[in-house]
């Protein structure tokens, strides 16, 4: 039997016991307590993240579509932009050019000289393909234009006449180019009598804007004989007659050519006065070499051979003798029929020109 002594170290040592063991199931309770909030925390975030791919998934495809749009014609716009600035640049700068160096001589080139800009890039309005320029000397200039009389004497002896056009002689005809054997050249030459004087056709002329002359060659789809759609590139001028420009004629690629142009040239022919006017596709090496550096043939194809020219000759009566004649690179006969029936609307074009102007005068 216990005594009182021993019966109360018992109580208080089982005592002592129940306190530690409820110390114990409280600690790990609040552990517990603490990993539950954890995985709360940790479940609530999981199924906010879930949610908000959920929403990013199921976002209809028409709006996620519509900000894609939204984004490409910020981009595009931006890139025009951007495009319009480097031009400004470049149009800037070619003017500090010509302004810092001494006066040209009689004859030079208005636009930046061959020591002052040896070469730079062109870019055109409607934001197409931009290029490398090296220019032509007034050497370059000259022996191109002396050498389309003597071209044209070649081109149209074998011409056929095709009949009438509207009052006009037509002839045509689709030859090997003389610079691809595998290429063809169409060529057309339109002959009339109008009754204007020399001088009231001249003066009719001298009012056409740059933008406003024939394109050389043009695709099979492209829209009509107006200049919509094409692009025209003051790049030289050596006089008030005589500039070097950069035609792109825009369809489902780009077809560009560079082409040496002279508005008058007084001549004579058996006796009687004539003034001539003549735009002819012209190149150079270094243009050709720049041409295969830049890698883009899917967008633009480069035309190496055309032209047109057209002849006022003063004949009796105060009237005139005219004769246009147009030449250029073609795909096929069907391609070169597209152009004869083009060159004929410029032909009729050059005449209601004319007659309007001589009307105007009377």
């Amino acid at each position: 039997m216990l005594s009182a002594s021993a019966r109360g170290f018992d109580v208080t040592a089982e005592s002592a016991w129940s306190d530690e063991i409820a110390k114990e199931k409280q600690k790990h309770l609040r552990s517990e307590h603490q990993q539950l909030e954890e995985q709360l925390k940790q479940l609530m975030t999981r199924k906010g993240a879930a949610a908000s791919n959920c929403t990013k998934t199921h976002q209809p495809l028409t709006l996620r579509l519509h900000q894609f749009a939204v984004e490409i014609e910020a981009l595009r716009k931006e890139k025009l932009e951007l495009r319009k600035q480097l031009a400004l640049h470049t149009s800037f700068h070619k003017v500090l050019l010509s302004t810092s160096t001494n006066q040209p001589d009689e004859g030079g080139s208005i636009l930046p000289t061959n020591d002052a800009a040896p070469d730079w890039r062109v870019y055109f309005p409607g934001g197409e393909p931009s290029f490398h320029f090296y220019p032509f000397t007034r050497s370059d200039f000259d022996a191109v234009v002396d050498s389309c009389a003597s071209e044209l004497t070649y081109k149209y002896s074998a011409t056929n006449r095709a009949g009438d056009f509207i009052g006009w002689n037509v002839y045509h005809a689709v030859v090997p180019s003389k610079l691809d054997s595998g290429s063809l050249v169409a060529r057309a030459r339109f002959t009339k009598r109008v009754q204007c004087s020399l001088p009231a056709a001249f003066e009719a002329m001298n009012h056409e804007e740059i933008n406003s002359w024939p394109l050389i060659v043009m695709q099979m789809n492209w829209s009509g004989v107006s200049s919509s759609g094409a692009s025209t590139v003051l790049l030289q001028q050596f006089d008030d007659n005589t500039f070097v420009l950069v035609h792109n004629v825009r369809s489902d690629f780009n077809l560009r050519y560079l082409c040496v142009v002279y508005r008058s040239r007084w001549t004579e022919r058996d006796g009687k006065r004539a003034v001539t006017y003549a735009m002819v596709i012209a190149d150079s090496e270094a243009n050709k070499r720049s041409r295969l550096a830049e890698a883009n043939d899917d967008e633009v194809k480069w035309v190496e051979e055309g032209g047109a020219h057209l002849t006022f000759i003063e004949a009796e009566d105060n009237s005139i003798d005219v004769v246009y004649e147009h030449w250029g690179s073609c795909e096929d006969t069907l391609h070169a029929r597209y152009l004869f029936v083009q060159w004929a609307n410029y032909a009729l074009r050059w005449e209601q020109m004319v007659l309007s102007s001589k009307l105007l005068v009377e």
